[in-house]
């Protein structure tokens, strides 16, 4: 009875998510179809697919920034050419502050000040910024990591240099300036919720081991019971013979 309780207990333990993965929780991202629809860009993807084997272009990006509707225009205006080698993963980041630290992140990783957006990585290579000059050397970007065996793993480096140091000023397009806007509120939300979570669970827990405990010390009690019945009735008869 005992192992089957510690089998249990283990089991919950496992199953249980004490750690939220950053990833699902707490950055927001979209595809390249969710952004050209949310930017107003006609566009035609019926043809496009995402695979596992395309580029990923990871786009920075803010609602209303000039800059990345550019960018987002020209990444459209190749899709029928290019669409089969990328896809795209993008962040915003005016108005979305959960998504800062992501960006840190990657400014840690590459070793680069992120001024403004539209902030663009592809592999191991980042533009900060877009113009028309760009063109061709994203083209390549985007060839040079569709054509490695290893892609780069920039976003799991970057999730470990995550920090919430703040987030571009949606005023002037650029944190040039050194403003920046606390994000600590979104991140001690998803401390709290993962406390009470935990809490919650060694409720469960413990109302579990108290109730199992419970009915293993009744059953107990009652095989004690039946064999002191049984030695009263073995002694009883002794003395009647």
């Amino acid at each position: 009875m005992k192992k089957k309780i510690l089998i249990l207990l283990i089991a919950m333990v496992a199953l249980f998510p004490w750690q939220v993965k950053a990833e699902e929780n707490l950055y927001h991202s979209k595809n390249l179809e969710e952004i050209l629809t949310e930017e107003g860009i006609e566009h035609d993807l019926s043809g496009y697919t995402e695979t596992e084997d395309q580029a990923i272009i990871y786009l920075f990006r803010g609602n209303g920034c000039g800059y990345c509707r550019s960018f987002l225009t020209f990444l459209n205006s190749i899709v029928p050419e290019y669409g089969k080698y990328f896809k795209v993963v993008s962040y915003e980041v005016w108005q979305d502050v959960d998504n800062t630290p992501l960006l840190n992140g990657f400014s840690k990783v590459l070793k680069v000040e992120v001024e403004g957006v539209p902030f663009i990585v592809i592999g191991d290579q980042y533009f900060p910024g877009y113009a028309n000059i760009y063109d061709e050397k994203i083209k390549k970007a985007i060839m040079d990591e569709y054509e490695k065996k290893n892609k780069n793993n920039i976003i799991e480096e970057a999730m470990k240099n995550a920090s919430s140091e703040g987030y571009i000023d949606p005023s002037g397009g650029s944190n040039v300036s050194g403003e920046t806007y606390d994000t600590a509120s979104g991140e001690n939300m998803e401390t709290t919720s993962i406390i009470l979570w935990n809490l919650v669970f060694i409720i469960i827990e413990t109302s579990i081991i108290l109730i199992v405990n419970y009915i293993y010390n009744k059953r107990v009690e009652e095989k004690l019971d039946y064999i002191m019945i049984q030695l009263k009735k073995q002694k009883k008869t002794k003395k009647e013979d």
